[in-house]
This record gives C-alpha cells, sequence and structure tokens, in this order.
C-alpha cells in the first residue's frame, strides 16, 4: 500500500492545528464597530426668537459626566448662524471607557463673554453610530441684558410693516427725457 503522508506529519499538522485553535481562543474579536466614529447629532434652541450676530460663538462638547465632565469631543461654530443651531460632535468609542456617562454641553459667547449655556450636561444614550439630542440653552446675567436690548417682535413687525409715504423725486430733465424715451417690453415706438 503506498502512503501520501507519514503518520508523523499527520501528527505534527495535527499538534500544529491544536496548538492554533488553543491560541485563537484566548484573543478576541475586534467589532467593527468599535472604531468607527459615533456621531452626536443636536440642535441648540432658545426660549425667546434671538437674532445672532457674527461675534456670537457657540461651543458644543461631549462630556464624560461621571469623570468631572471631562471633554471627549468639542465643535466650535463662529458665527453659529440663528436657531436652532445645528451641532454634530464626533468621536472614536475606543477613546471613551466603557462605563463612561455621556453628556453634552453647549455654551454660546458674545465677544468671549458668557450669553447662554445648558444648566447641565444633557445625558445622552450611548447607541451605536448616531445619536439625537435637543439642548435648550438658558441665558446667564449677560443674556438677560442681551435679551433686554433687542427689539421685541412686535417692534420688529412694525418696523418691517411701515408704508411710508409715497415721494417724488425731482430727476434733472435729461434723464427724464432719457426714461421716457428707453423703449418698453413691446419695443421702441409699439405703444399698443
Amino acid at each position: 500500500m503506498f502512503r501520501i503522508f507519514s503518520r508523523r506529519a499527520i501528527a505534527a499538522v495535527a499538534a500544529l492545528s491544536a496548538a492554533l485553535v488553543v491560541a485563537a481562543c484566548g484573543q478576541s474579536v475586534d467589532d467593527p464597530m468599535r472604531d468607527a466614529d459615533h456621531v452626536v447629532r443636536g440642535m441648540a434652541r432658545f426660549d425667546v426668537p434671538l437674532q445672532l450676530r457674527t461675534n456670537h460663538r457657540m461651543v458644543s462638547e461631549l462630556v464624560d459626566i461621571s469623570r468631572d465632565e471631562t471633554v471627549l469631543a468639542e465643535q466650535e461654530l463662529a458665527p453659529p448662524g440663528n436657531a436652532p443651531i445645528p451641532f454634530e460632535l464626533r468621536y472614536g468609542p475606543r477613546d471613551v471607557p466603557d462605563d463612561a456617562e455621556l453628556g453634552v454641553r453647549v455654551r454660546l459667547y458674545q465677544d468671549g463673554e458668557l450669553q447662554f449655556a445648558t444648566a447641565e450636561p444633557v445625558r445622552i444614550a450611548r447607541e451605536r453610530g448616531v445619536d439625537i439630542v435637543e439642548i435648550m440653552l438658558e441665558p446667564t446675567d449677560a443674556g438677560e441684558a442681551y435679551m433686554e436690548a433687542q427689539p421685541s417682535p412686535e417692534e420688529l413687525r412694525e418696523e418691517r410693516d411701515l408704508d411710508p409715504e409715497p415721494y417724488e423725486v425731482d430727476l434733472p430733465p435729461e434723464v427724464e427725457e432719457g426714461l421716457m424715451d428707453s423703449p418698453g417690453p413691446e419695443g421702441p415706438g409699439d405703444a399698443g
């Protein structure tokens, strides 16, 4: 009878296979989602209509509430635009301890002075992929003063709705003649 493999070769392959299986048992399989960025998306809102200016700056932070609000991710928008203001915080799950309690903190500054902020970080669930959160900003003392200096919605409406009396402009004769001679939509000389 003809042998392809010797007993010794088969035993060596079996021992090597067993060693590989034992070595693999000590290895954990990495979760591919563990490496992907997680995203917290949200909207910052105010209780009142507010016109923000170009000297405003909004800072959104993802913090670990269980660790003295350690900042894990941050986004700064300058100028932030008008409310509601969208924000997005990206973080790598490997950079966040498994037992971390996550929250979002948002602050709005004007010329470096804090005007609006979250009273405390808003807790978020640790979902895979994307978390959605809505943040209501509360005024600081400086924010209260800023709001008081703003025209009320009624005042803005009145300004917009003012219909000034029609007025006539005295044009020089050559300009007035040029306007009368200019062709209309039908063309020169077509009056109907």
